[in-house]
């Protein structure tokens, strides 16, 4: 595997365990924070939301690393063909 293939894998791991951990400090404030327990609902629904996202970014993040690892997923592009210079249009 190429250096970009490694690079691209540990790039996409950092991302999910920082989503993750973002995601389930969020989730645990708002389920078991006593602090939330006075916030209104729509605050709570909202946080809730946003603990989910990042819990399902890091999912996203986690199998692009997983896929990165295991076949080299950057490959250079083909070099386009050369354009005909004769062409009157």
């Amino acid at each position: 595997m190429n250096t970009l293939g490694v690079q691209g894998a540990w790039t996409s791991a950092w991302s999910a365990a920082s989503l993750a951990a973002g995601g389930a400090l969020t989730l645990h404030a708002v389920l078991a924070a006593p602090e939330y327990r006075w916030a209104p609902a729509h605050l709570a629904h909202l946080l809730c939301s946003a603990a989910t996202l990042g819990l399902g970014g890091a999912c996203a993040a986690a199998g692009m690393a997983l896929g990165g690892a295991r076949r080299g997923q950057y490959r250079a592009v083909p070099a386009a063909p050369a354009p005909v210079s004769d062409d009157p249009l």
